[in-house]
């Protein structure tokens, strides 16, 4: 498997059309059809299923373009770090984050950074925790701020300030005090973040009540907008109030320590440079 099949592959993902792919990759489609014949009889797997009219990628077909992606950025990456920057040094840090922990990567942060190294640039990524530890993992990202829990074994971590879970809401809508127990919620339409699902259930559970779950996502900002549009009451960590920029919307601190989560900072352990530990104090 080489790297002009895994771009022609990615055109085609893109596309989901074989000619529109060959236009783009500046080649005729006969061509183009047959290394992907060639790519699929290689991992003796179908990664589109194609008809006169219509093309579906398949679920390898899905894992081959994240994995395709990532190969392709980490190439770019390395390229750019081998070619203009000194050995130990970097001019680029890569930052994860998932959308909750983002009000810790504030301007006046990453001023007061500047101050310290005024040559260096970011490239923010965003994502939720699994996606933020798979960039991680791969090289495609130096330092993550993600939520817990996760599977720290392989991570220099440092862990923030434990956080208790609000519910925003529509106070034209629901009325709800400054503080509230779980078992207030009982009767309310919750929309939650996909990650904190199972918590917020069991959670829920043990307080001897059926939470009323009426739609999950996975970015603190699509739950505050679909609750300014009514759609229910959301639950997300207390640091994600920052995105609170209507004054449609109100948040009660839930109290239940079992809802409690803590942003962590990450890195590898076997890549601790001190520029990404400098980032980190300022962060914390």
């Amino acid at each position: 498997m080489d790297i002009k099949k895994l771009r022609y592959f990615l055109e085609i993902a893109e596309t989901m059309n074989i000619t529109k792919a060959a236009e783009n990759l500046h080649m005729s489609q006969p061509p183009l059809t047959y290394q992907l014949k060639l790519l699929e009889e290689e991992l003796n797997t179908k990664l589109f299923i194609r008809s006169t009219r219509h093309m579906e990628i398949t679920e390898a077909g899905e894992k081959l373009k994240a994995r395709a992606t990532q190969i392709l950025e980490l190439m770019e990456t390395t390229k750019d770090e081998v070619s203009s920057i000194k050995e130990g040094q970097l001019t680029d840090i890569r930052i994860g984050f998932v959308a909750s922990s983002a009000a810790l990567l504030s301007p006046e942060k990453l001023i007061d950074f500047h101050k310290l190294h005024g040559n260096i640039s970011f490239t923010m990524k965003e994502g939720n925790t699994h996606k933020i530890l798979d960039l991680l993992n791969h090289g495609l990202i130096d330092v993550g701020l993600v939520r817990t829990p996760f599977n720290g074994e392989k991570y220099y971590i440092e862990y923030l300030d434990l956080e208790p879970m609000i519910a925003v809401y529509d106070p034209s809508v629901y009325s709800l005090e400054d503080e509230v127990e779980m078992k207030s919620l009982k009767e309310l339409p919750l929309v939650l973040d996909r990650r904190f699902l199972d918590l917020i259930v069991t959670t829920a559970h043990n307080s001897g009540i059926e939470p009323k779950i009426i739609c999950n996502g996975e970015d603190s900002r699509s739950l505050l907008a679909w609750t300014e549009a009514g759609l229910g009451v959301a639950i997300l960590p207390y640091s994600g109030k920052s995105f609170i920029k209507s004054s449609n919307l109100n948040y009660s601190v839930i109290n239940a320590s079992a809802l409690e989560t803590r942003p962590a900072i990450v890195m590898l352990k076997n890549n601790q440079k001190t520029i990404i530990k400098d980032l980190i104090n300022i962060i914390k």
